[in-house]
């Protein structure tokens, strides 16, 4: 189960998040931003597959509201 709360833990990783679940960011540079965060929880959610983790992170962004105040193309 992927740590959403590490993931989100700062302003910076919560914008990279939002590049990465529209289509903004690359997959590989997404994982590289969390390169010294011991485990890496992007990298576990990456290996199931790009698009079922950009889904995943579309739906933990709606869940906690912080996909909607951005103003960003619906994928």
């Amino acid at each position: 189960m992927t740590n959403w709360n590490n993931i989100l833990g700062t302003q910076d990783n919560v914008i990279k998040t939002v590049q990465f679940a529209v289509g903004m960011l690359p997959s590989t540079k997404f994982e590289s931003c969390f390169v010294g965060n011991g485990s890496n929880p992007v990298r576990q959610l990456v290996r199931n597959g790009k698009t079922r983790a950009r889904s995943l992170a579309r739906k933990a962004l709606r869940r906690r509201k912080i996909l909607s105040r951005y103003n960003l193309p619906k994928v």
